[in-house]
């Protein structure tokens, strides 16, 4: 398939359901890695690094599968011996090292029952039960990446189960240390514009107050914030990190955050700009932002290309997502307010892309 179907221009939402066929059709046929479920090693799904500037880059891309043994992975790479099955000889197997912010996603092969029944009750879709089993995963004292990827499920299952405090804690201690780009995608920010309950906002403003806070957690505690009333200091925060230039990960997790702010003028004018900065971002991180941009253009009586963003975010996702599930609520939604019942029906009856 060629990208034909990415080229900037207007897609009227009468042929967005056959658009969204045609991703999950390219995502499973993007060049998948044959062979690779008999491997040892943990899956390790890479962004291409070559951009083409003429196109919109919808979710997904081609995705670059591989399987390795990962030696090392933080904020700037990461370093793992491939072990993808793809018939070369295992005395050729090269020790790659990959800039981080291309990871878009890890699967780990865990060797313990123990761990694989926390993820497996995680991705159950009830938090509560999840939270004790992935906590004793992590005092396990697995590898600091790993104890991360853990902790990133960790600090989701807490948020969905409305343990506000103990969320901001668990990022706060986990932005001790460097943090992949891939964690910062997933950290528990708040994409749509539905106010939080009290218990949340009253969290997150400690969390502003308080010295001992880190960028990461003040950048979560402010998405909880902003939007509501008396959101200035929230406003403040994201601003600020997103003039910072040490991590560019959270500079641009708040610029995206600061859109809540616009007008619904604004939001028209400012359109075209903001699905370009989309289009920059590294694939992990955007599924987010384009809930985000999806539920401000809505409000701004854009209906198409929010519709475009949800079917994107929801349908054909770049990686694992606790968003994912909402944006196709919401594209589900819009569909039947469109007067588009069959097409709301097929996307509701949609799974998920498999590798």
């Amino acid at each position: 398939m060629t990208n034909k179907i990415f080229k900037r221009r207007p897609i009227g939402w009468k042929h967005l359901a056959k658009l969204c066929c045609l991703l999950a059709l390219q995502w499973l046929t993007s060049g998948g890695i044959a062979g690779v479920a008999a491997e040892t090693g943990d899956e390790i799904w890479l962004e291409p690094s070559a951009k083409n500037d003429d196109t919109v880059r919808f979710s997904p891309q081609r995705i670059i599968y591989r399987r390795g043994v990962i030696e090392s992975f933080d904020d700037k790479s990461i370093r793992f011996l491939d072990t993808t099955d793809d018939g070369a000889e295992q005395s050729k197997r090269n020790l790659l090292k990959v800039p981080s912010p291309r990871v878009i996603w890890i699967e780990p092969r865990f060797e313990d029952q123990a761990t694989v029944a926390a993820i497996a009750s995680f991705r159950s879709g009830d938090p509560k039960d999840a939270i004790a089993p992935l906590l004793e995963a992590i005092n396990r004292r697995p590898p600091v990446w790993l104890a991360q990827w853990l902790s990133m499920h960790l600090w989701q299952a807490a948020f969905q189960a409305q343990k506000y405090p103990a969320t901001l804690a668990l990022v706060n201690q986990i932005d001790s240390r460097p943090m992949p780009t891939v964690v910062a995608g997933g950290l528990p920010i708040h994409w749509t514009s539905e106010r939080l309950p009290p218990e949340a906002l009253e969290a997150a403003r400690k969390v502003l107050n308080a010295e001992e806070s880190l960028e990461a957690t003040k950048l979560v505690a402010a998405s909880w914030i902003v939007g509501n009333q008396g959101d200035a200091q929230a406003v403040a925060v994201l601003d600020a990190i997103s003039q910072q230039n040490t991590r560019p990960a959270l500079a641009q997790l708040a610029k995206s955050l600061l859109w809540r702010k616009a007008t619904p003028p604004s939001i028209r004018e400012n359109r075209r700009q903001w699905q370009a900065s989309l289009s920059m971002l590294p694939l992990t991180l955007v599924s987010g932002p384009s809930l985000l941009l999806a539920d401000r253009l809505q409000a701004s009586g854009d209906n198409e290309t929010s519709l475009e963003l949800l079917l994107s975010a929801g349908v054909t996702p770049p990686r694992p997502h606790y968003i994912t599930r909402t944006a196709k609520q919401r594209a589900v939604e819009l569909l039947n307010q469109l007067g588009q019942p069959d097409a709301a029906d097929r996307i509701a009856d949609s799974k998920p892309p498999s590798r």
